[in-house]
């Protein structure tokens, strides 16, 4: 997995970004260090850009060829239609980065239900607001939109005011939770 992730670093990146510098990958290993041990996988622009000595326009690209390599998966708030933006939540596109890098296992989780959410076929958004749970996810359907309210945690996390909780660490599905494991069989 480290070898995927430095492949993609300082392989695959400069490929489809042949202006990349020294500064740049260094900047890019520094945000996944950044997410994997982070319980709340953001980024803030002004500090990273002032740190880094790099421009705002330059990070959103390098963020942005990171997602389209499939190296993050970007998760924008509700109904947002910015045109740059580093999200509500960064995570790594594949959750088995996290445990690799001995990351926050909360972030995993979040990471593995966004995933699969998005692989089949869901608009997956963070909650603009976090009573409401951690994410929106949406599809068009035969009947019009389907819009869900989803949060993630361990065994015994709460559901707020989701529609769903999905739970680590539990077996069976009861009311309205339902195992992650259950959640990965449905893709």
């Amino acid at each position: 997995m480290l070898a995927i992730l430095d492949k993609t670093l300082y392989s695959d990146i400069p490929f489809f970004l042949p202006n990349v510098t020294d500064g740049n990958l260094r900047l890019m290993k520094a945000i996944t260090g950044t997410l994997a041990g982070s319980a709340i996988p953001r980024l803030q622009v002004r500090s990273l850009c002032a740190d880094w000595n790099i421009g705002a326009d330059k990070l959103y690209q390098l963020l942005e060829v990171m997602e389209s390599v499939s190296l993050l998966r970007i998760i924008r708030i509700e109904n947002d239609t910015k045109a740059k933006s580093v999200g509500d939540k960064l995570f790594f596109s594949d959750p088995a980065f996290y445990p690799v890098l001995r990351g926050n296992s909360g972030t995993e989780r979040e990471a593995l239900v966004a995933a699969l959410c998005a692989e089949s076929g869901w608009l997956v958004e963070s909650s603009k607001d976090e009573t409401q749970g951690d994410f929106a996810i949406s599809k068009k359907t035969s009947d019009g939109m389907t819009r869900i309210k989803l949060e993630v945690g361990g065994a015994s996390k709460k559901i707020k005011k989701a529609d769903f909780v999905i739970r680590d660490n539990i077996d069976f599905p009861g009311g309205n939770a339902i195992p992650l494991w259950l959640l990965g069989m449905s893709h």
